[in-house]
């Protein structure tokens, strides 16, 4: 039992850090560009756009390790949301601890995304950040979006 605590702290110490990762690199990848940009037309086409063209260039460094329990595995946009897709590797968590699991990590990044100027850029035109985290097998531990409405509330 004392293992099984000591595996989910560090887990969720390590997915507190997953996000914060996941933003440096999306930041450097077109984040800077998609800001200046935004700034200065003020259309959501070009920050639409811009999101779509820049898909490859993340994907090509997927999937990628964060940590000793993430893989960051996929990413993705449908025009209305950025979508990250996380496997975390985690054994016999029952949904209590499934849930708790996102909403410590959920906790901990939503901050630091709404105040991420590239990211905050992207959702004041409405669009979402969805992420989703799934188990070594596949199957779905939980997922949280970040949209316009939560960063305001914040």
């Amino acid at each position: 039992m004392n293992n099984e605590n000591n595996t989910k702290s560090k887990i969720s110490k390590a997915g507190s850090l997953v996000l914060i990762l996941c933003l440096a690199l999306v930041g450097k990848m077109f984040g800077g560009y998609l800001y200046g940009v935004y700034s200065d037309s003020t259309t959501k086409n070009i920050v639409v756009d811009t999101l779509y063209q820049n898909l490859d260039e993340i994907r090509s460094n997927l999937p990628m390790v964060l940590d000793e329990y993430t893989t960051w595995e996929e990413v993705d946009f449908d025009g209305s949301a950025m979508l990250y897709s996380y496997t975390v590797k985690v054994s016999d968590l029952n949904d209590g601890d499934k849930r708790a699991l996102i909403s410590q990590i959920r906790n901990a990044n939503t901050k630091p995304v709404c105040e991420n100027p590239e990211i905050a850029t992207v959702i004041n035109t409405g669009i979402d950040y969805r992420y989703i985290y799934n188990d070594l097998n596949g199957s779905r531990i939980g997922s949280f979006v970040v949209s316009r409405e939560i960063c305001n509330g914040l």
